[in-house]
């Protein structure tokens, strides 16, 4: 099968949905099968992540193959908060999430292994519309391992004081989807430890791609060379140290920014460091936000940056964007290896 026929058959499976655990091809989906309306909502301040724990349908909750993830398909919406004012429409807080994977462990929890880039649910229309939502680059899955909704809160402490409403459930009795909140506990590298709220189903359905229709860097995939189709980048001849790839940064409404590193490949099995975030004053360098990082070899990952008091004074009333500097900073042992990329930070 060319590529070009693995393409358009990939976007037709994504487009039209298939049974979950179905395969089609090489393209495997697990989790809900959307079926069920969108008329449950959760509303949370802060980072919470979400994931299928049992399905009522009897598919599959866990990745059932190994492969790449090529996306997401979600049933529902953002909703407007009822109680904002008629003068004030739009949605109030952030429908920022992300697509994470999530490794099972040994004593019942999750940990976060690879973030998406920043995506965003519709905030109007339909509320029923099921939409396809795909990361700007790579990320891959294990046999076993889960796929979880992330959001970011959205917390606005005048119209949005618990969040924006997502309705992105349904009421099924039967499932069960776990839910974990924690303020800046969802990164890469933590444990999620998710409590189960019964009769209640999360509308994502997940696509792995496998053999020709998953990129060789992942699990199960042949496609291309390592750094080809579905995002992820770099020559497997790269050093070992993270570099920044990261084409736009753009803090939300909690004044958190997610830039992207990639991790080259080398003697180690990850890239561990430190990534700034400064802009140039009169006075000098000042620093806006710092984050450390644990990538695998290989892979790309996210890391969200906190805006500091600095960070939050010079972006303000900025309607162009503030000019800064992303640095990171990887000591893979010895000499410690920098990648900088200039960039524009602006406001959601």
């Amino acid at each position: 099968m060319n590529r070009r026929r693995n393409a358009a058959l990939i976007l037709a499976t994504m487009a039209l949905g298939a049974a979950p655990g179905a395969a089609h091809a090489e393209i495997v989906t697990f989790g809900s099968d959307l079926s069920a309306p969108a008329d449950t909502v959760e509303t949370h301040p802060v980072d919470t992540a979400f994931w299928a724990s049992r399905l009522a349908s009897g598919a599959s909750a866990a990745a059932p193959e190994s492969g790449q993830l090529l996306g997401v398909r979600i049933k529902g919406i953002a909703l407007r908060n009822t109680d904002t004012p008629p003068s004030n429409p739009s949605v109030g807080g952030s429908t920022m999430f992300h697509i994470q994977v999530l490794e099972p462990q040994s004593d019942g929890g999750m940990k976060a292994t690879q973030t998406s880039s920043d995506l965003f649910l519709p905030k109007s229309g339909d509320p029923q519309q099921i939409n396809t939502f795909k990361s700007d680059f790579r990320q891959c899955v294990a046999k076993g391992d889960r796929v979880d909704f992330n959001t970011v809160g959205g917390y606005d402490p005048a119209a949005y004081p618990n969040g924006t409403p997502l309705r992105i459930f349904a009421a099924v009795p039967g499932s069960a989807t776990a839910e974990y909140e924690k303020g800046g506990g969802t990164n890469n590298g933590q444990i999620l430890r998710g409590r189960d709220t019964e009769g209640q189903e999360l509308l994502m359905q997940v696509i792995v791609g496998r053999g020709p229709d998953g990129n060789q860097a992942c699990p199960g995939g042949t496609e291309g060379a390592a750094g080809g189709g579905g995002g992820g980048g770099g020559s497997t001849s790269s050093p070992q140290f993270a570099r920044v790839k990261s084409s736009r940064l753009t803090a939300n409404s909690r004044d958190v920014a997610t830039a992207t590193l990639y991790c080259g490949t080398g003697s180690a099995s990850r890239c561990r460091g430190t990534l700034t975030l400064t802009a140039k004053r009169d006075t000098g360098t000042v620093s806006l936000a710092k984050g450390d990082y644990t990538i695998p070899e290989g892979r790309n990952g996210t890391v969200r940056l906190r805006l500091n008091r600095d960070g939050r004074r010079l972006l303000k009333g900025r309607r162009g964007g503030l000019a800064v500097r992303l640095t990171a900073v990887t000591r893979p042992g010895g000499k410690a290896r920098t990648s900088t990329k200039r960039l524009t930070l602006r406001r959601r």
